[in-house]
């Protein structure tokens, strides 16, 4: 189904961040960065001792992300800028705008500072004039007029030799506008993950606990199609089924009758077709395999949710056509920016239906920050999916409910998480559309 781009050239960076906001910042920075990039993750306290350790070692870029709200540790700057310097012919310094932060321009030749985000280039001569006085503080209309970050990268991209490989458009380039509404006659929900660890899987079974749950006159069909490592059936408190691993076995003639002994009913409403119990080819079915099983499921219940696996395989296009809508659990972060990126050059290049994707911006914080606030607007901005919907940080009752095999709704009901999942299930049931006629077979 799909072709693969060239591989380009390694391209190496290190990253040195100190603390939780600055991580923030260099992930809404990065985020824009073309993929195969090589990274170095170095904390500010172990940095210095690392790259004196490697002398050898090389860059092609170097980021320091210090925290700005310090005012604060000018000589370790100052020497990790230098000792940087050996390391790259490239430093640049992550600031949040009207940052007050004094940073040693003096230090390296090849410092540049950027303010963001967005993020824009800094000029030597205006950076010198900016820091000058401590009290300057960079705006919109100060020492910020040169070219972009992507202007940046293109450089040295350049001087890589890897002139296929470029980055997205600039950082002022906004993608097509999207619709942030759920489509009617909502059948078949998949739930496909940008990233390991977004938790697709507690999204998928809590959704589809409370959409069984909050109208006793639709049922829903929840289907793991993850082959080798699924764990529906372990967050629902489900035994192994045997009769799964022999349905996928025999898949050509699973009807029916077969189908219903393979589901497992925990509560009212709910019919869940679990995962085989042990690993089986992750391309063990084909895109006819998979209508067959979605057409069984859709015979069965109103609703259909299907926990997706972290892979585009050979069946997911047929997946994807299959789905009403698709939701894609990200996380704030730039593994999810860029893997997001990666699926949006997949649906461009191959036709996809980018309308059915909805991306949910998962765990946000209870009480955010401005540059929490500022890294999502990015986000948001530089995927072309928009943010539908912003799911807060459930804390330690999420993964507790989901290692007791227990609904989250019944283990902590008034969870936020929770609470944002049923306000979800709730905006899914008004678009729902009329279950399909019984059928003996399917296919």
């Amino acid at each position: 189904m799909l072709s693969k781009s060239p591989v380009p050239q390694e391209m190496r960076i290190c990253s040195i961040c100190d603390g939780i906001d600055a991580v923030m910042l260099f992930a809404a920075w990065f985020a824009r960065l073309p993929a195969g990039v090589v990274r170095t993750d170095l904390s500010m306290s172990e940095a210095l001792d690392h790259l004196q350790q490697l002398r050898d070692e090389r860059f092609d870029s170097v980021v320091l992300v210090p925290n700005a709200g310090k005012t604060a540790l000018p000589r370790l700057l100052q020497a990790l800028v230098e000792e940087a310097g050996r390391h790259s012919g490239e430093v640049l310094v992550l600031l949040p705008h009207r940052s007050r932060l004094k940073v040693p321009v003096g230090a390296h030749q090849g410092l540049k500072i950027l303010y963001g985000p967005p993020f824009t280039d800094t000029a030597p001569e205006d950076l010198q004039e900016a820091q000058s006085d401590p009290g300057t503080e960079p705006t919109g209309d100060g020492p910020r007029r040169s070219g972009s970050a992507s202007g940046l990268w293109q450089r040295i991209l350049a001087r890589k030799g890897t002139r296929d490989l470029r980055p997205a458009a600039s950082s002022d380039t906004v993608g097509p506008t999207v619709t942030r509404e759920l489509p009617g006659d909502l059948k078949a929900i998949m739930v496909l993950p940008v990233c390991g660890g977004a938790g697709t899987t507690t999204i998928a079974v809590n959704l589809a606990v409370e959409l069984a749950q909050a109208r006793q006159d639709h049922s829903v069909c929840l289907i793991d199609l993850n082959l080798q490592y699924g764990n529906v059936a372990t967050y629902l408190g489900l035994a192994t089924n045997a009769r799964i691993v022999d349905a996928y076995r025999g898949i050509d003639t699973l009807d029916s009758d077969a189908f219903d002994m393979c589901l497992r009913s925990p509560m009212p409403n709910l019919h869940v077709f679990s995962d085989p119990g042990e690993i089986l080819p992750v391309d063990g079915i084909g895109p006819r395999h998979l209508q067959r099983i979605i057409r069984l499921a859709r015979s069965k219940a109103d609703l259909v949710v299907v926990d997706l696996p972290h892979q585009v395989l050979d069946w997911s296009g047929a997946a994807f056509d299959l789905a009403s809508v698709i939701l894609t659990p990200a996380l704030l972060d730039v593994r999810s920016a860029q893997n997001l990126a990666k699926l949006q050059e997949l649906i461009r290049s191959e036709g996809l239906p980018a309308s059915k994707f909805h991306c949910l911006l998962n765990r946000a914080p209870l009480r955010r920050s401005k540059l929490w606030e500022d890294a999502r607007t990015r986000f948001e901005k530089d995927n072309e999916f928009g943010v539908f919907k912003t799911l807060p940080e459930g804390g330690e009752p999420v993964s507790m409910a989901c290692n007791a095999g227990v609904p989250l709704g019944t283990h902590a009901p008034g969870n936020p998480f929770r609470l944002a999942l049923s306000e979800l299930a709730a905006e899914i049931l008004t678009r729902a559309g009329p279950r399909e006629l019984p059928a003996t077979e399917a296919g």
